[in-house]
C-alpha cells in the first residue's frame, strides 16, 4: 500500500501529459479605465472587441465613487453607431441602494446591457460615445489671524510673526478651490486695503455644467467687495460663469479690512462648493461585415446621382453656414458655401457620390484627394488636378466622397476652394 501511494503522483503525472489542455474561457476586455475624476472611478468593459453585423455584444458598466461625500450619477450612451440601443439600454440614472442615483462614500453601481448590432457588408469601427454626469457638494476653509497693533508690533521686532499656525484645506474633486492673500498672515488689526483671493482649478478631466459657491465672512474681518459674487449680509454667493482655460479660471478678488481686536483673533472662513461634473469618452467595437469587401476601382461603390469625379476621403470638412461638417455627413439638398462672381455665397448639393476602395491619394492644404480631383490655388486661378500640385501621395482603402453643387465649387477649411463639376 504505501508503494502504491508513492506511485500515485507519478501515475496523475503521466495523465495530465496526455489529456487535452482545457478551453480557455473568454475573458472579457477592458476598453477604458477612467482615472480623470478625483471623484470617480469608471470602467467599461465588452466581451468581445468584434463583432459579426446582427450579433448582440454585451457591455460592462461600473461606477465607483472615491470620496466620502454623496455623488448624484447619470451615465448616457449618446452617440451609438452600428447599434440599435433603446433609451433603457443605454442611460444609467438608478445607481445606489435606493435607486435614486445617489452613490455613497466609497459605493459602487455595476451592471451590463446587451446591445443588438445592425447589419453590414463592411467591416465598420464602431466608436461608442458616452458622458458620466454627476453632481457633488463639498467644503474647504481658511484660518484668518488678526492680531493687535501692539503684539503685531512686538512679534515684528522679535522675528515672532509668522510663527502662528495658519491652517487651511482647499476642496475636494475635480474643482479644486483655494484661497491666497498678496501678503502673509497674520493681519494687524483695524486697518484696511487687505486682498484675498479665491482660486478656482479643474483638476479633472471633464467639464463643469454648472458650479455653486458660497461662502461667509468670518467676524474678524469686514469684505468690501467681491467681484462676482452678490452679498447678503456676510453671506456671499458666485453669481458668474467660471470659465475653464487649461485648467484654471480667473482668480476673485476680494478687498477687505480687519475688525478691532485686543487678542488674538483667530477665525474660520468656510465655504460651501457644489458643482455638476461632464465626463465624455468613448472606446471602440468593430462589427464584422457579413460579406467580405473587396477593394473596387474607382468608379465602383454607390452613388446618389449620375456623375462621379474625383473625391475626398472620409473626414474631409466643408464649409457650411453652420460651420463645418463632415463631408460623409452631408446629403442633397443640404446647403453649403460656395463661390460665383467674386462671392462667397450659399450653394445647394444637387448630387452626393461615394465609394469603397482602393485609391492613390494626394495631400494639399491639409486634405487628401484622389488623383482626378480639382482645386483652385487662389480663387483668382483656374481650377487644377491636385497630382500637378502635389507630390505627396500615399495609398488608402476606405470611403471617397464627391458633391456637386449650384456652383460647381465649395470652400474647406484654409479658404481652400474645392473644383466638383464632372471629372476633369
Amino acid at each position: 500500500m504505501k508503494y502504491l501511494l508513492l506511485l500515485l503522483p507519478v501515475v496523475l503525472i503521466s495523465l495530465c501529459s496526455i489529456l487535452p489542455p482545457f478551453p480557455t474561457l473568454p475573458q472579457p476586455e477592458t476598453f477604458l479605465i477612467d482615472s480623470e475624476s478625483p471623484d470617480l472611478y469608471i470602467k467599461a468593459e465588452t466581451g468581445a472587441s468584434e463583432i459579426r453585423g446582427g450579433r448582440e455584444v454585451q457591455v460592462f458598466f461600473e461606477l465607483r465613487n472615491k470620496q466620502l461625500y454623496n455623488l448624484d450619477v447619470e451615465l448616457n450612451v449618446y452617440d451609438h453607431p452600428c447599434f440599435s440601443i433603446p433609451e433603457e439600454k443605454r442611460v444609467k440614472n438608478d445607481c445606489g441602494s435606493s435607486k435614486d442615483g445617489i452613490l455613497k462614500a466609497n459605493q459602487t453601481c455595476m451592471w451590463d446591457w446587451r446591445w443588438q448590432s445592425t447589419s453590414s457588408d463592411i467591416d465598420r469601427k464602431c466608436v461608442i460615445k458616452f458622458f458620466v454626469k454627476y453632481t457633488a457638494k463639498n467644503s474647504m476653509f481658511q484660518n484668518i489671524v488678526v492680531l493687535s497693533r501692539s503684539e503685531y508690533v512686538v512679534r515684528e521686532v522679535e522675528g515672532t510673526l509668522h510663527d502662528n499656525p495658519i491652517q487651511s484645506d482647499s476642496s475636494k474633486g475635480p474643482l479644486n478651490v483655494y484661497v491666497t492673500f498678496p501678503e502673509s498672515q497674520p493681519f494687524m488689526a483695524g486697518q484696511s486695503g487687505y486682498d484675498m483671493h479665491i482660486n478656482y482649478y479643474n483638476r479633472g478631466g471633464g467639464i463643469f455644467d454648472d458650479i455653486d459657491i458660497s461662502f461667509t465672512a468670518p467676524n474678524n474681518i469686514i469684505i468690501d467687495n467681491c467681484e462676482g459674487y452678490d452679498r447678503s449680509g456676510a453671506t456671499f454667493t458666485l453669481n458668474k460663469d467660471l470659465k475653464f482655460i487649461k485648467g484654471k479660471a480667473v482668480p476673485t478678488i476680494c478687498n477687505f479690512s480687519t475688525t478691532s481686536t485686543d487678542i488674538m483673533n483667530i477665525k474660520s472662513l468656510d465655504m460651501d462648493i457644489g458643482y455638476t461634473y461632464v465626463l465624455y469618452n468613448s472606446f471602440t467595437i468593430t462589427v464584422k461585415g457579413d460579406i467580405p469587401t473587396t477593394p473596387v476601382p474607382f468608379g465602383g461603390g454607390t452613388s446618389q446621382g449620375g456623375r462621379s469625379g474625383g473625391c475626398l476621403v472620409e473626414g474631409s470638412k466643408i464649409l457650411t453656414p453652420e460651420g463645418f461638417k463632415k463631408i460623409e455627413d452631408l446629403k442633397i439638398g443640404d446647403i453649403v458655401i460656395g463661390y460665383k462672381n467674386g462671392k462667397k455665397l450659399e450653394t445647394k448639393i444637387r448630387e452626393k457620390t461615394s465609394h469603397f476602395g482602393f485609391w492613390n491619394i494626394y495631400h494639399y492644404k491639409g486634405y487628401w484627394f484622389t488623383e482626378t480631383h480639382g482645386v483652385y490655388p487662389s480663387l483668382e486661378e483656374e481650377s487644377v488636378l491636385v497630382p500637378l500640385l502635389s507630390n505627396k501621395i500615399n495609398t488608402y482603402t476606405g470611403y471617397v466622397f464627391n458633391i456637386e453643387t449650384g456652383t460647381h465649387n465649395y470652400f474647406g477649411e484654409n479658404n481652400l476652394l474645392i473644383h466638383n463639376f464632372k471629372p476633369m
